[in-house]
């Protein structure tokens, strides 16, 4: 999965990547439809997205996780994280809310 930035808001998004990838591409609310906005930034300013499922560059071996900004350091820390940590750490990134990492009994 990969965020993609998308220049209009207002049009719906192909059906796959049109700069080379052929990777399918999502939006709001599927496949063909307009693309996410972001929350405002420190100057109010919002930003269309989309989601890539695959890319180009597409690899059978380790995915190297990155962060920077707000929380960087707590949501990618030092020591590592696992694979399935990328879908909670993009949940709290996107939508504010913390999915706890462990399942509870």
């Amino acid at each position: 999965m990969q965020l993609v930035d998308i220049e209009s808001a207002e049009e719906p998004l192909p059906p796959t990547d049109p700069e080379g990838s052929g990777a399918p591409i999502d939006g709001v609310d599927g496949t063909g439809t307009k693309p996410f906005i972001s929350a405002p930034d420190k100057n109010g300013k919002r930003y269309p997205f989309a989601v890539a499922w695959a890319t180009g560059d597409d690899v059978g071996s380790g995915v190297i996780a990155r962060a920077a900004g707000l929380n960087a350091q707590e949501l990618v820390p030092t020591t590592g994280i696992l694979n399935t940590d990328i879908y909670r750490i993009l949940y709290f990134v996107l939508f504010g809310e913390r999915i706890p990492s462990e399942l509870k009994p």
